[in-house]
């Protein structure tokens, strides 16, 4: 199974990922860019928005800029993943002022000529100039607006909760940070925190932030390899390279 964290690559001007993902498990995470998955076999499930949808052969998700969303595979799936930048989201919001639905079911067809469109372009992703995938972005939510009336955006608090305490994490995970610590800054009771946190992120609050700091530090062995693990670990905020151990049993035993 794939395990991922948030990249940063995502809110990149001009950004356009794309690819077939296999028995996705991907922790909750936000970006300025828009994500679409369209599942193709199996089923997905999806949290987005404080929702949660079962994604099955044709299903389309749609999380709209700074929506936390998460998504976990219980047995199989497959299904294609997009990441669209807000430079290529410009003309959609101009013809429709307003966003994708959250969850746009099947029909009948499967949502077949979308699939077909989707393998056509991945199979030479690759060889696509900015200008064509500007294009591939287009068709995409063109199609989808087609199929599926937009609407109005509508952000629920406990969206706005995850995506505030998810970037403050990313901007302090360094220090040595606890639940209570956390809670205290947003100004809820340390109870109240972890029971909204272990809702809306489906993980407990050390288990996402180790995860948080165990990425970093891989980050930065591959940039500075000469590092050591030790001295990398401690730098984004684990106290002891044991502590770095122990967390990457714990992520690698879930793949």
């Amino acid at each position: 199974m794939e395990k991922e964290f948030y990249e940063p690559s995502a809110d990149s001007p001009g950004y356009i990922g794309f690819r077939l993902s296999v028995n996705n498990q991907t922790p909750a995470h936000f970006h300025d860019s828009t994500e679409l998955v369209i599942v193709t076999d199996g089923a997905l499930s999806v949290v987005g928005g404080g929702q949660e949808y079962t994604l099955k052969q044709g299903d389309v998700f749609f999380a709209d800029a700074y929506t936390v969303h998460l998504y976990e595979t219980h047995a199989h799936s497959v299904a294609y993943i997009a990441v669209i930048s807000a430079r290529y989201m410009r003309d959609f919001r101009e013809f429709y002022k307003g966003t994708l639905p959250p969850f746009m079911p099947a029909g009948e067809d499967k949502n077949a000529e979308l699939i077909k469109f989707l393998g056509a372009s991945l199979a030479r992703w690759e060889e696509h100039t900015p200008l064509m995938r500007a294009g591939f972005a287009d068709w995409v939510l063109g199609y989808l607006a087609a199929h599926y009336p937009p609407c109005e955006r509508e952000e629920s608090r406990e969206s706005r909760f995850a995506a505030d305490v998810l970037r403050y994490i990313d901007e302090h995970f360094t220090e040595p940070i606890t639940s209570s610590d956390v809670a205290a800054a947003f100004g809820y009771s340390p109870n109240y925190f972890s029971a909204l946190f272990n809702r809306c992120i489906r993980e407990n609050f050390r288990e996402y932030l180790g995860g948080v700091r165990l990425k970093k530090t891989e980050e930065l062995l591959r940039r500075e390899p000469t590092a050591g693990v030790g001295a990398a670990a401690r730098l984004c905020g684990f106290d002891s390279p044991n502590t770095y151990y122990r967390a990457k049993k714990r992520i690698n035993g879930c793949q």
